[in-house]
């Protein structure tokens, strides 16, 4: 069960880059981990750095992705956030958080529901 899971987290998290990559974003980091902070996909377009958690769902029996991701989990991304901006040089450039929810549903389809800037600090 838990390798199916892993799997599931995998292709949805692949599938967000695929998108962000379509929308003109590279895909700089995947699965970013510092001090008990994890960060799925770091991406940039331009001056702009998205930090996006990734909740992949099969059903909504378990609730909705975007409601799993609690204020501390976005306070500890913001952590991982600065810290990896601050590694790479990057300080001078707009950060923002996301969330990005994907669901599968019948026949391998999906849907992904993004949400952009979903947490300020303060």
């Amino acid at each position: 069960m838990l390798d199916a899971l892993t799997s599931l987290a995998v292709r949805g998290e692949a599938l967000v880059s695929d998108q962000l990559a379509s929308q003109g974003f590279s895909v700089l980091e995947r699965n970013f981990r510092v001090r008990g902070a994890e960060i799925d996909i770091i991406a940039r377009k331009d001056d702009l750095v998205c930090f996006v958690e990734v909740k992949t769902r099969r059903s909504l029996r378990r609730g909705r992705g975007v409601l799993a991701v609690t204020q501390r989990k976005l306070g500890r991304m913001a952590f991982a956030a600065k810290m990896f901006l601050s590694r790479r040089g990057l300080r001078g450039l707009r950060a923002r958080l996301d969330v990005a929810e994907v669901f599968w549903e019948d026949q391998g389809a999906h849907r992904i529901n993004y949400y952009q800037n979903v947490w300020q600090e303060g």
